[in-house]
């Protein structure tokens, strides 16, 4: 991913900038609240993280401003924090803040919600597919996928979400198309001009 690292500890971010990069992220590298949200604004990032503490903008206000832009793909914002309490967890979900990662860092355990972000962004992605007209053809019904070719509604589905389907029958159908059908069935028995199946 491409991740916007805002930390105000010009070591701090040195370190963590190294460990993304070796993880295989691209880091953008900012040493303010206010050059975040020059960065973001100019263009947006997939994730962001962020230290709580610091001066002018803090995490959270930042957090706030990005959640508070319209027409952008939903970041994954994690905050760095030395603070504790239920308090201040709340404030910071409050404003739109999807993770955290306690100072001193564990970079372990970074990765590990870097993976979390990843994957969540990967489904976002995949439901944002799925909310867009899909071309479906008109007549077998198959649907052209992301890979631009024709699959059926079944096969693109388990694809995209990993759901399988049963099928059924509903009542529009039954009453238009099965049910004329067995109509005529029963009538060919019934005139002698068929044998029962």
């Amino acid at each position: 991913m491409h991740c916007l690292l805002v930390e105000d500890d010009t070591l701090i971010l040195t370190l963590l900038k190294g460990f993304l990069t070796r993880l295989g992220h691209e880091v953008t590298a900012v040493t303010s609240g206010e050059a975040a949200w020059q960065a973001f604004s100019g263009s947006p990032f997939p994730a962001v993280i962020c230290d709580w503490d610091m001066p002018a903008m803090s995490g959270i206000e930042l957090c706030k401003r990005i959640r508070g832009m319209k027409g952008t793909q939903y970041p994954y914002f994690i905050l760095i924090t030395s603070f504790q309490g239920d308090g201040k967890i709340k404030q910071a979900m409050e404003a739109g803040v999807d993770d955290f990662i306690s100072k001193p860092i564990d970079l372990n355990l970074l990765s590990v919600r870097l993976q979390v972000a990843a994957r969540i962004l990967e489904f976002q992605s995949q439901i944002g597919i799925l909310k867009d007209l899909l071309p479906i053809c008109m007549y077998c019904k198959k649907i052209r996928g992301d890979k631009q070719y024709w699959e059926t509604v079944e096969a693109y589905f388990k694809e995209q979400t990993g759901a399988d389907f049963t099928h059924s029958l509903c009542p529009d159908c039954y009453h238009e198309k099965v049910r004329p059908e067995l109509d005529s069935i029963r009538k060919e028995i019934a005139d002698g001009k068929s044998e029962p199946r």
